[in-house]
């Protein structure tokens, strides 16, 4: 096997693996948030670079996923992280408290075992947080602004911050919880937006940018988050 490491900008350190027997390149993040490339003999380490940087965004994304939670992480607008070592602890349990959320655990909190109890519960302090604001946020926003839609769900969404069915069925995202008020509103915007435009042509922009005249700006900042825990920022997407 035939090994070469660059680094990448927007991305970072990025392994090339040439293996014998492999037809095609293969794209992966590892359990420490390393990239590697699998890729045949033949193929030009050029051609692995470029690979790369057209799917940066999903490398930037699973990276993020592998971000280690630590003791203080703020969660949304009021829950604070809280690891505790108890010893003799089996499985590591969580729960969410009115403003903390405390992760009870035996050995280190960077087990991969605490890490996950960690994010679960990360996310149910992001849902009780969403559930108490976006709704409502929601709802202001529609009758201030002469919308109607026919429901409000909140989901754990990987790839987008809310959706609008042709219905006008509205999801957000809880993850929005993480965001700054004006990028919440801007999701917000955007869904009752499609009540009216499904696509993202000429007729949806000239329609938010009547209610948002920031809009576009807002959708070139909502590109620096991506959902999880802590809301982490990529280099590009």
């Amino acid at each position: 096997m035939a090994v070469r490491t660059k680094h990448i900008e927007g991305i970072g350190e990025v392994s090339f693996q040439k293996r014998r027997g492999v037809r095609n390149m293969k794209l992966r993040v590892d359990t420490r948030g390393k990239t590697v490339v699998t890729m045949p003999y033949f193929v030009p380490y050029a051609l692995g670079e470029q690979f790369v940087k057209r799917n940066n965004g999903w490398v930037n994304l699973q990276r993020s996923r592998h971000t280690l939670l630590e003791d203080g992480t703020m969660v949304g607008r009021v829950h604070k992280l809280r690891f505790i070592a108890e010893p003799g602890i089996v499985k590591p349990r969580a729960r969410v408290l009115a403003s903390r959320i405390e992760v009870h655990h035996a050995g280190l909190s960077t087990d991969e075992a605490v890490q996950e109890a960690a994010k679960r519960a990360a996310v149910r302090a992001l849902r009780r947080e969403g559930e108490r604001y976006l709704p409502k946020r929601l709802a202001d926003i529609a009758r201030a602004e002469g919308y109607s839609y026919a429901s409000c769900q909140l989901k754990q969404l990987r790839g987008r911050w809310g959706s609008c069915d042709q219905n006008k069925h509205i999801v957000l995202n809880v993850y929005l919880m993480q965001l700054p008020d004006e990028l919440i509103d801007y999701v917000i915007y955007h869904e009752l937006a499609h009540t009216r435009h499904m696509n993202h042509g000429e007729g949806f922009w000239a329609e938010i940018t009547a209610h948002l005249p920031e809009a576009r700006q807002r959708r070139k900042q909502m590109k620096s988050y991506q959902p999880t825990v802590p809301a982490a920022k990529a280099d590009a997407l």
